[in-house]
């Protein structure tokens, strides 16, 4: 509702786009929250732009980021945070998904299936796991 209210209600196409500085900006944020007590835009901002992030991929972030004017790319988290705010996952899912990786490798080490994929898929299969392996580190 934020992102619509601040974006598209009120939008007219013919007056698009504005130019604003970092303040006019911040101003116009302000002014569109409707709430009892005072709440930092440049926080505000920030935080919608992270919770974008779990939803856009990182060349798309990059791609807005760099239509912005350089003042208002101030106002987006860094990429280098962006992966930290998309872990969504919960202990629960993790563990599930170690407990499904180890039983798929057990299965594939019975049945030798590894062996009788392509070439191409076992290296690909090998370069992810050596990423893996890496993170780990």
């Amino acid at each position: 509702m934020l992102i619509r209210g601040l974006y598209y209600e009120g939008w007219k196409p013919s007056e698009t786009p504005i130019k604003m500085s970092r303040q006019q900006f911040l101003e116009a944020v302000e002014e569109k929250i409707v709430t009892d007590r005072f709440l930092d835009p440049v926080r505000m901002t920030h935080d919608v732009f992270a919770l974008l992030q779990n939803y856009i991929s990182p060349g798309e972030v990059d791609n807005v980021k760099q239509i912005l004017p350089k003042e208002l790319q101030t106002l987006l988290p860094d990429s280098a945070n962006q992966n930290s705010t998309r872990n969504m996952t919960s202990p629960t899912q993790k563990r599930a998904a170690r407990k499904n990786i180890k039983k798929a490798a057990r299965a594939a080490k019975r049945k030798h299936t590894i062996a009788h994929l392509p070439k191409r898929t076992r290296t690909a299969l090998g370069k992810e796991g050596a990423k893996a392996a890496k993170k780990k580190r």
